[in-house]
């Protein structure tokens, strides 16, 4: 087991320039430090690349990476991400996602107690504008079936709220590419029929948004 793992944190880019720096501040602002941070532009039009080179250049955990297969779209470049990364674990985090500055220290110390587990989830924070202003949660723990909650779409698992052991995630099978919507939903069912172990860890407050 590794003391200090390395998180990979996992985002798909595409015409996100005007957004992407609030979720890059969230992830320079961790205060667990093993991280990296592997982007993959999907063809963007905007200045999207030109705000990537940057944050490499600021920081060697960027690793940045332009989709250079088919097809197109946020799963294929999930997965060009995974295979391009060297961290233990795997957080998935889209352009217009945010991590509360303790996030990363939380999971990684609850997966390094739970040995057996394959990912974990925690409660994640909706919000439309700025956070808070919905006051929504997801993965929250109902103590009811995960795949029939899943079945009705209520996302137990949604995909920013885990951290995943990237051997049991590429065991899985990784992300399916050819799918456009409900990827979250059919992930985690996927990964509950596969008979991953999942663990939810209840906290006072969200851990990412």
């Amino acid at each position: 087991m590794f003391d200090s793992p390395i998180v990979s944190l996992i985002t798909p880019s595409f015409n996100r320039a005007e957004i992407i720096q609030e979720t890059a501040d969230s992830i320079f602002n961790q205060t667990y430090p093993h991280w990296e941070w592997v982007i993959v532009d999907d063809g963007s039009a905007d200045d999207s690349w030109q705000k990537l080179e940057s944050y490499a250049a600021k920081d060697n955990r960027v690793k940045i990476f332009k989709r250079n297969r088919q097809p197109k779209g946020a799963n294929a470049c999930r997965n060009i991400a995974i295979e391009n990364c060297t961290g233990q674990y795997l957080v998935f985090l889209d352009t217009d996602d945010l991590l509360a500055s303790f996030c990363l220290e939380q999971r990684v110390n609850a997966l390094l107690k739970d040995t057996e587990a394959d990912f974990i989830y925690f409660p994640t924070l909706l919000f439309k504008h700025k956070p808070n202003d919905l006051k929504l949660l997801w993965n929250i723990d109902k103590d009811e079936d995960e795949i029939n909650r899943l079945l009705t779409g209520d996302p137990i698992c949604q995909g920013t709220g885990t951290i995943w052991k990237k051997e049991s995630f590429v065991k899985m099978g990784m992300f399916k590419e050819s799918l456009l919507l409900w990827q979250d939903i059919e992930l985690h069912l996927r990964a509950f029929l596969s008979g991953c172990v999942a663990k939810n860890v209840l906290i006072c407050r969200p851990i990412s948004l």
